[in-house]
Parts: C-alpha cells; sequence; structure tokens
C-alpha cells in the first residue's frame, strides 16, 4: 500500500500571521483613536477652561496641542502669565514637548520626566508696593505682542497686578527634571531684556509653596542686554549656573532670595558703560565716582547663601573710563579689577583697582584738561557685612587703599588760576610743569598724602608788577575728612627761585643783583573747597630781601626824599623772615598779623586784598624809627602817618588773632577748647 502525501500549506502559520495582522490594525487604530480623542480633548475649551480655573493666578494658553502616545504632549505658540501683589511674568515658547508622569497626578504631583523647548520669550515685571485698582484681565499676546511688552517705554505705567490679598495656595507640587529649553529669544526682568541666542536646562522641586533650585543653567550665545533704551552689553556670551536651598518666593523675591542661593557666572561682553558696577560697591560717592568705560568685560564669580566667594573677579579694559575724585575728573584708557579677597557668613572683603594707562585730569565743571600724563592707579580695599556684598550698594563696613599721580605735564599754568580770586588782581599769565600726587586713604573718609607741582619760567602780574620765576609746591593733606570736605594743610611747602621784578618803577636792587627767592612753609592751615574760607593757614616766610614786600604796594612812590632813603635802607636787607596768618576766598585774600624782619628792621601789619583795593595798616620799625603805613580802598596809594597808639592796637590785634593755628574740623581741638 502506497502513502500519499499532503500538498497544501500548513494552517497554524497562516492563523499566526492573521492574529499578528489583527494586533497590529487594533494597535494602529488604538493609537489613531487616542491621538484624535487627545487632540480633540485638549483642543477643547473645556480642558482650556479646566487649566485655566484661576486665570488671576495662572493662566495658559496655546494655538495646538496634540499627543501621540499617553503622557506625551507636543504643543504649538504656548503662552502663559501670572501676577502676585508685586510682580507680573509672561512666557511663551513656539513649540514645546512634554512627557509626562500619569501615575503621580492622583496625587496632585505635576512631574514631567521631559521637557523639551525652543522659541522662548519672557518677562518678569516688578510692581510697586501700592495696592493698585483691579484691571480687566488681558488677553494672551501673541510673540510680537510679548516682545513688545517685555520693554516698556521709559515712563510708561508700571503693568496693572492683581490687588487684595495673595491668591490661596496651590495643592500641587512641580517637580522638573531634564527640562531643555533651546532657542531662547528673549529674556526681560526688571527692566533689564536680553536678546539674542540663549539655552536653559532646569531641575526643579515646586512643593507647599517652596521652591528648590537644583540645578539651573542659562547658556548665553553673544546676545545684546539693555535696560529701557540704553545699551548695556553687547556679544554677550557665557554660563549662569544656579542652585539653591528650600524657600518661599512669595516672600523671599529679588535680592531677598539671595541667601538661599549659590550661583556661578562665567562671562564676556562688550559693555557700554561701567554705570551698572556703581550699585555693587559700597557707597562711596564721598570718594570716587566711576563713569563711562566703555570696552571688554570679563566675569568670573561665584555666589554661595548671598556671598561672593573667594577669587570672584570682574575685569573691564576700557578705552575711557572717568572716575572722579574730589573736585577733579580723571579720564583715559585705564583697566578695572573687582575682586573678593575673603568671603564668609557674616563679613566680606573686596579689592577695587582702576590702573590707567594714559589719562588727562581736569576739574569737574571744566571742558579743557590741564594734565596729561600716563600711569596712575587707584586701590582701594574694602570690607562689608558679607550677605550684602551680593545685593547691591552695600553697606559700608571699612575702606583703605591709595590714589598714585605719577608726574604728568602741565602744559599751561595758566589754568591755576581758577584758584585765585580774580578780584585781588593776581593773574597768571604763563608757565608750564610736572604735576604728581599720592594719597592713601582710611576709614572710607580719612585722606592723607601730598601734591606736588614743579614749574620753570612761570610769570604772573599783581597790579603793575609782573613776576616771573621757578615754582615748587609741595601740598601736603595731613588729614582730610572727605565728607566733610576739610583738609589739613599742616607740613605744606611753597619754594620760589630765580624771581625776577619788572615794574613800571621797579624797586632798588642794592640788596644784590642776584634773583630774588623765598620760601613759605605752612605751620598749620585748612583747605575747605565750597565753604565761604577756601584757604585758612598760618605761615613761615624766609626771603632772600625784602624787594617784594613794599614793590607790591609801591609805598615809595611820589614820598620825601628822606622817607625814600628810608625805604632804600629798608631795602638793602638779606636774609628775611615773616610770618602771619592768610585767608584766600573767592573774593579776598586777607593778611593778619604779618611779621616780617630783617636786620635791624620790622614790618608789621595788616593787609586785606578785595577787587584789586587794599585796605590795612603797615609799620616800619628801624631802630628807634617808626613810620606807619595807611591803605584805603578809595585811596590808589598809601598814605604815611606816624606810628600812632591807634595804630599800634590795630596791628597788635592782628597780631593776636595771627597767634592763633587756623581750626579745621579735621584737627582735635586743644586742650581746654570747646568742641567746634
Amino acid at each position: 500500500m502506497v502513502a500519499t502525501e499532503s500538498t497544501g500549506p500548513p494552517q497554524a502559520p497562516r492563523r499566526g500571521r492573521r492574529l499578528l495582522r489583527t494586533l497590529a490594525i487594533a494597535a494602529i487604530a488604538i493609537e489613531v483613536g487616542y491621538a484624535v480623542a487627545a487632540t480633540v480633548v485638549l483642543n477643547s475649551d473645556a480642558m482650556k477652561e479646566r487649566i485655566n480655573k484661576r486665570p488671576q493666578k495662572l493662566k495658559i494658553e496655546y494655538a495646538f496641542a496634540w499627543s501621540a502616545l499617553p503622557g506625551w504632549v507636543h504643543v504649538r505658540e504656548i503662552a502663559a502669565e501670572g501676577a502676585s501683589r508685586r510682580t507680573r511674568w509672561q512666557a511663551s515658547l513656539r513649540s514645546g514637548s512634554f512627557l509626562v508622569d500619569p501615575l503621580v497626578l492622583p496625587a496632585r504631583r505635576f512631574r514631567p520626566l521631559l521637557v523639551r523647548g525652543s522659541g522662548l520669550r519672557f518677562a518678569l515685571e516688578i510692581l510697586p508696593r501700592s495696592p493698585l485698582p483691579q484691571a480687566a484681565e488681558p488677553a494672551i499676546p501673541d510673540s510680537d505682542a510679548l516682545a513688545a511688552s517685555a520693554s516698556p517705554a521709559a515712563g510708561a505705567p508700571a503693568l496693572p497686578g492683581p490687588s487684595g490679598d495673595e491668591p490661596p495656595p496651590s495643592r500641587w507640587s512641580v517637580e522638573l527634571s531634564g527640562a531643555r529649553i533651546r532657542d531662547i529669544v528673549e529674556i526681560s526682568v526688571a527692566g533689564y531684556r536680553y536678546a539674542g541666542g540663549a539655552t536653559l536646562r532646569a531641575d526643579l522641586d515646586r512643593a507647599k509653596q517652596q521652591l528648590t533650585l537644583r540645578d539651573v543653567v542659562l547658556e548665553l550665545h553673544g546676545g545684546r542686554l539693555t535696560r529701557g533704551e540704553e545699551l548695556v552689553a553687547s556679544a554677550l556670551r557665557g554660563v549662569i549656573g544656579c542652585t539653591s536651598d528650600s524657600f518661599d518666593p512669595r516672600r523671599e523675591r529679588g535680592r531677598r532670595a539671595l541667601p538661599f542661593l549659590a550661583m556661578r557666572a562665567d562671562l564676556a561682553a562688550d559693555v557700554a558703560g561701567i554705570g551698572f558696577l556703581q550699585g555693587y560697591l559700597p557707597p562711596m560717592k564721598h570718594l570716587i565716582e566711576l563713569r563711562g568705560g566703555a570696552g571688554k568685560l570679563t566675569v568670573h564669580a561665584q555666589l554661595n547663601h548671598g556671598v561672593f566667594s573667594r577669587g570672584s573677579r570682574l575685569e573691564l579694559q576700557s578705552r575711557d573710563l572717568e572716575m572722579g575724585f574730589l573736585d577733579y575728573s580723571l579720564q583715559g584708557s585705564a583697566g578695572v579689577a573687582l575682586v573678593t579677597e575673603r568671603g564668609g557668613e557674616r563679613w566680606g572683603e573686596g579689592q577695587l583697582s582702576v590702573t590707567f594707562a594714559e589719562l588727562t585730569l581736569r576739574r569737574q565743571g571744566q571742558d579743557q584738561p590741564h594734565v596729561r600724563g600716563k600711569g596712575g592707579a587707584l586701590e582701594l580695599a574694602f570690607s562689608t557685612p558679607g550677605t550684602a556684598l551680593a545685593a547691591g550698594a552695600p553697606a559700608l563696613a571699612s575702606v583703605r587703599g591709595r590714589l598714585d599721580l605719577p608726574p604728568a605735564e602741565v602744559p599751561d599754568f595758566r589754568y591755576y588760576n581758577l584758584f585765585i580770586p580774580e578780584k585781588i588782581g593776581l593773574r597768571i599769565l604763563r608757565g608750564q610743569g610736572t604735576v604728581a600726587s599720592h594719597f592713601e586713604i582710611t576709614d572710607g573718609n580719612e585722606l592723607k598724602g601730598a601734591v606736588t607741582i614743579a614749574a620753570r619760567g612761570v610769570s604772573a602780574r599783581f597790579d603793575e608788577l609782573q613776576i616771573t620765576g621757578d615754582l615748587s609746591i609741595q601740598a601736603r593733606i595731613a588729614r582730610g575728612l572727605l565728607k566733610a570736605r576739610s583738609f589739613d594743610l599742616a607740613g605744606s611747602r611753597i619754594e620760589l627761585t630765580n624771581v625776577s621784578l619788572d615794574g613800571d618803577r621797579p624797586p632798588s636792587r642794592e640788596a644784590g643783583d642776584g634773583p630774588w627767592s623765598a620760601t613759605v612753609a605752612i605751620a598749620g592751615g585748612c583747605l575747605e573747597p565750597g565753604r565761604p574760607q577756601v584757604v585758612r593757614a598760618r605761615v613761615e616766610v624766609d626771603m632772600s630781601d625784602i624787594r617784594p614786600v613794599l614793590a607790591l604796594y609801591a609805598a615809595f612812590k611820589d614820598m620825601a626824599a628822606w622817607k625814600e632813603r628810608l625805604l632804600r635802607r629798608v631795602l638793602d636787607v638779606r636774609d628775611v623772615k615773616a610770618r602771619g596768618r592768610v585767608e584766600i576766598t573767592k573774593v579776598h585774600a586777607a593778611f593778619t598779623g604779618m611779621q616780617i624782619h630783617g636786620g635791624d628792621w620790622d614790618l608789621s601789619g595788616n593787609v586785606t586784598v578785595r577787587k584789586g583795593a587794599k585796605q590795612g595798616q603797615l609799620m616800619i620799625e628801624v631802630g628807634r624809627l617808626a613810620m606807619g603805613l595807611e591803605l584805603a580802598a578809595d585811596r590808589a596809594k598809601p598814605r604815611v602817618r606816624t606810628a600812632s597808639a591807634e595804630l599800634r592796637r590795630a596791628i597788635d590785634s592782628g597780631l593776636r588773632a595771627a597767634a592763633q593755628t587756623p581750626r579745621c574740623s579735621t584737627s582735635p581741638p586743644p586742650p581746654g577748647a570747646p568742641s567746634r
């Protein structure tokens, strides 16, 4: 018997393939059904109303949303806004994708496992403290409108926020992990606006109104930073990272949140000026003020709980920095460095240094500089309460430092006519020289140091007398108070050498044919700019002879022969000593208690020069002979008179006044004297 084999296809494989096709079709149908249903639900008015149950606290709108898999949501043109009593924010994304963990939603936990987005615009505004009336709820703007609202015009009213109590706390918690936003278009915070390329990644938790930043990193790719219409920085590149302890952002907002944060920044930019730095320096406007400062900026900083860590550094290479110091302004190319030397929970120490490569110096209020030089450095070391270092305008604990200006050229000495009262009749005609200075600063207010001025061939005119010679000034500040603008000049010294006198009727040169010279030492004195008394000082003078003293007052003119012979005998004296008290203001110069001695003669008196006219008394004594000179503002020439008792009383009164050293507010009172 012969067996016959079957040639038909097996039934089992066919049934398996049919089952797989059925399952695939079912899966596709389920997927399509889910996608259609989810898309319909996500774009329905009911879903949007459910999302925006509390629009006064949070409002979200989007152009279109869909979901291909459970928990995975894609949106286009999503915008959100929220407000509290003090803040208002707006945000929009061109597109975004969210992978949400659905298992924790019943527990009111929103935990996106993955967030991706692009085209971010974000704006945060700080509202005024005063309560504002409830405004009509604004519509969510489109991207262009949101960009415009991020930078309100100067003087525009603040956007209204909700009034009344804060909204009740949300019962939802948010755990954001792995968020990545690329192609950030714009970020605007409290008037500052960054526009350009940037990316953001963020990991954070928000539960029971407590916010914890686990890792937030913002990378900037060369955008522009503006404040209103003013450009702050361009080509801004670098990384800003931040983590935090848990805190309540409703209560700890703005600078109050800094003690909870740990931040790091590595940035480089082209800045339009240094004004942004002024708010982070201690309040030292009475000491220095920085202006201008366009150039290259680099920042390497780390902030821990509100305190800059040691080694945090800001550097600026500027081509037009201007530094105000006292009544002067230094301007030129310079490098600025702000470095944190030490940080801690209570105190922070930093150092500000400004180093000029080349500079000009001018008095504030004057258009043209009067000094040109190279070099110059300011170094200030300061300590402040540590938590205030990051808060801007920190409280000042102490400041110490120095300011050095190496010898620089003074091309035209006529500039110093600014310091000579115009109405006393003395004017500088020409001259060139150099100026250098060194100052030391302690306690942020006290100043000591010196200014050295040297010049050759300076020519000046006093009334009809022309004076030419060399000049050296060592202006010492024994102690100065910057806030009070009061400076003790004790120890200052003025030297005049190689001086020649050329007037309409030059005095006799019987004392010698050589040039005249003098040294003026300030035993005690005070400079108080801006006060009625500009300079008050007790001086001691050594002169080679008496020629200029009488020449200045033309006392030998139109005299009887015996009187002129007496004056010529006075002129024929060398090694003259003088002392007295000098007071110079904007309108007059007073010489009180003058005592001039040479050989066997003495000259004493008081003279005031105002509006070019002189008034006062002089008395010349030679042995037993005495002669008085009376100067009156209404007479062009002095009147010769006898040395009367009235004249002696007037001169003695000046001598008693001159014996008292002028006191500044910087000078300690003498023993037993009442406090000033």
